[in-house]
């Protein structure tokens, strides 16, 4: 059995920003990002070499969350385009059409899902694959939770992999994840060098 773990904030994003055709819902209303997921997740269900037996994408409704609470600069639904921000719900309810479990976020975050369903559910299927751009890898640290963009290159590596190319233990990463520049969420970051990250 192998478990997918989707971003589906990700894919919205990248389905409204893709340079495809737009698409209109019968009552006019924009759902090109709406129709891109869906079409995305469809493809990926009956690619073979996938083979999924169980799915589940996790989308940030609203962005935001906890974190604002803590550092008022963390990412928010602030700058998001009108008609993105208005297929957030829609997105949801099409996702649950064709038979995929939707984790809505409210208080967390996708990414917080996403780790937190590859620690719960590891020890019950043979892999899991978590399917996002972003560094959930660093809040899971398991050798059998797999990183991969729905729609780009695939990056699948175990956490042995992953300690000799960030040169840290896995403990580590979740720190060292945080304390790179992250523009998306308003962290600014620091600068450190690969020895200051081997003392992790």
């Amino acid at each position: 059995m192998r478990l997918h773990l989707v971003d589906g904030t990700y894919e919205l994003y990248r389905a409204h920003y893709a340079p495809r055709p737009g698409h209109a819902a019968p009552s006019g209303e924009d759902a090109k990002a709406t129709v891109g997921v869906v079409g995305s997740l469809l493809a990926l269900l009956h690619e073979s070499a996938e083979a999924v037996t169980h799915i589940a994408v996790a989308f940030d409704n609203p962005i935001r969350s906890f974190r604002n609470d803590l550092y008022p600069y963390y990412k928010s639904d602030e700058g998001v385009p009108p008609e993105l921000r208005a297929q957030f719900d829609k997105v949801e309810l099409a996702v649950r059409a064709i038979g995929v479990t939707v984790w809505s976020m409210d208080e967390h975050e996708a990414d917080d899902a996403l780790a937190s369903g590859a620690r719960r559910f590891r020890d019950q299927v043979d892999q899991v694959r978590i399917l996002t751009p972003t560094r959930t890898w660093g809040n899971v640290s398991s050798p059998i939770a797999w990183c991969r963009s729905i729609a780009g290159s695939v990056s699948s590596s175990t956490s042995p992999h992953f300690a000799r190319s960030e040169d840290s233990r896995p403990r580590a990463w979740p720190t060292i994840s945080r304390l790179r520049a992250i523009a998306p969420t308003g962290f600014p970051g620091c600068r450190a060098s690969a020895k200051s990250r081997r003392r992790c």
